[in-house]
């Protein structure tokens, strides 16, 4: 990951997912269980960042991304006191669609949210695509919710310029159930691409500006910006 930094935004992100996990029967409720009885029950003296750390770290084996904590650059500077409101604030879970969520995730990650998914070129499952930086995988999130054949780890290399992409991108794995997907960063891209890498697409959003020297280095390889 980027070593910007990462900030209470992010933990909130990823505790709505688990949350989700929970409502939907993946997890056993830790997060969701009226008046975190279970919590209290093993606490002892430890608090609600180490709670908070035991669901990450429970989820991390099966979602890498986002969840493995030990890979992010930092981690959120929290008392004792945020830590509790964040888990309280994301102790109801979301009852949006999938799309849904991770649109308002992005918004909350401060990603972009202009842009159409829906107008991307249709992927097929042996093409090579690239997502550019900012759009947190929507678009290809889209793509697999729309077709049973794609996988977010499938055709697909994201480029996150930021922890917070990072994230989002590990949000749509979750929603999606996904293993674990391929993300670069803008460096790690040049450098495959300086070895030979190629893609058949390439897409992402409008409104999420791509350096031009990235652009400049896909060549003739078909970009779309939605």
């Amino acid at each position: 990951m980027s070593t910007a930094s990462l900030s209470a935004h992010h933990l909130g992100a990823t505790l709505a997912a688990i949350a989700r996990l929970e409502a939907a029967d993946v997890r056993p409720p830790r997060l969701t269980q009226p008046g975190f009885d279970k919590w209290h029950r093993f606490r002892r003296k430890l608090g609600w960042r180490d709670f908070i750390d035991l669901l990450h770290d429970d989820l991390a084996g099966a979602f890498p991304e986002p969840f493995d904590r030990h890979a992010w650059p930092n981690q959120p500077a929290l008392d004792d006191a945020q830590a509790e409101a964040l888990v309280r604030a994301a102790s109801t879970p979301s009852g949006q669609a999938p799309l849904d969520f991770l649109r308002a995730q992005a918004e909350a990650l401060g990603l972009t949210v202009a842009g159409s998914p829906s107008a991307a070129p249709k992927v097929q499952p042996h093409h090579k695509v690239l997502e550019l930086p900012g759009t947190g995988g929507r678009i290809a999130a889209y793509q697999c919710a729309n077709d049973a054949a794609l996988s977010l780890d499938g055709p697909y290399t994201f480029v996150a310029a930021t922890p917070a992409e990072r994230v989002a991108i590990g949000l749509a794995a979750v929603e999606l159930r996904a293993n674990r997907p391929r993300i670069v960063t803008p460096d790690e891209l040049a450098i495959a691409l300086d070895k030979g890498a190629r893609f058949d697409r390439v897409q992402g959003f409008q409104a999420a500006p791509t350096p031009a020297a990235l652009l400049e280095r896909l060549g003739d390889t078909e970009v779309r910006l939605v």
